[in-house]
């Protein structure tokens, strides 16, 4: 095997495991655990009275667990409380499907 294909098939074989890696069920818990931490941020928020942060922590917990049907429920509350409420019942909604 000539030095060129030698160095093809490994970079081939780097890209492979870097896509297989992504699709592990270990990233996908860790993506899981980061959006429990950002859930739990986001309900100590709200439950504080800090709307804004609130949803911004929820809105990324969602954006990394989309089954999290605590993180939408909170993210419906904390939107109500700003007066979104198109957007709050969006939340509500997928909080719904989720549990």
């Amino acid at each position: 095997m000539s030095t060129r294909s030698k160095l093809s098939y490994f970079a081939f074989s780097l890209i492979a495991l870097a896509v297989l890696s992504c699709f592990s069920p270990y990233a996908q818990s860790q993506q899981a655990t980061a959006g429990a931490q950002d859930r739990d941020r986001g309900i100590q928020l709200y439950q504080k009275g800090d709307t804004k942060g609130a949803i911004e922590a929820l809105r990324a917990a969602t954006s990394k667990n989309l089954d999290d049907g605590d993180a939408w429920h909170y993210l419906g509350l904390a939107l109500l409380a700003t007066g979104n409420k198109d957007e709050a019942r969006k939340a509500f909604a997928r909080a719904a499907m989720r549990w």
